[in-house]
């Protein structure tokens, strides 16, 4: 079981957004990161959605078969977990949430607190510069006290 952290940024003042992941083994070391800048969406709402259905596409491109997803955006992940909102504008990317969630044998999505997110979010505001970056078993050198401060906890 590999548990995959997303979070979502805009950068109004570019006209653009982004996406951060990072992927864990359950002793809470990095596995993978990516952060991606993508066109601006319509809403916070969107980016979210967007980065949820990308974390699941990279965890599958990974290889990993039983996942945990988290995110800090509590409306979201209550959407994603009850197939709620299928008939509305984020409909089309929440239906592809449900396809991929049928390739992998086990996935829950979870929400959390921001501040369990950090890394994610870290990841997704560092990618305004660069249109796709991925780190294998490792952070980027920028975000090293962020993950140093999240394992921290993660093993008290």
């Amino acid at each position: 079981m590999v548990k995959v952290n997303f979070n979502g940024a805009i950068f109004s003042t570019q006209s653009s957004a982004s996406l951060g992941m990072v992927v864990r083994d359950q002793a809470g070391l990095v596995l993978a990161t990516l952060s991606q800048k993508i066109p601006m969406p319509t809403s916070v709402e969107t980016v979210e959605v967007i980065a949820a259905r990308r974390a699941l596409e990279f965890a599958k491109e990974l290889g990993f078969e039983r996942i945990m997803v988290e995110g800090d955006f509590e409306i979201i992940i209550k959407t994603i977990r009850e197939k709620t909102l299928l008939s509305s504008v984020l409909g089309h990317i929440l239906e592809d949430i449900h396809v991929l969630s049928g390739s992998f044998s086990s996935i829950s999505f979870h929400h959390i607190k921001r501040m369990g997110n950090c890394v994610a979010h870290r990841l997704a505001r560092r990618s305004f510069c660069n249109p796709l970056l991925v780190w294998m078993e490792e952070v980027p050198p920028d975000i090293v006290d962020v993950y140093n401060h999240d394992l921290s906890f993660m093993h008290e």
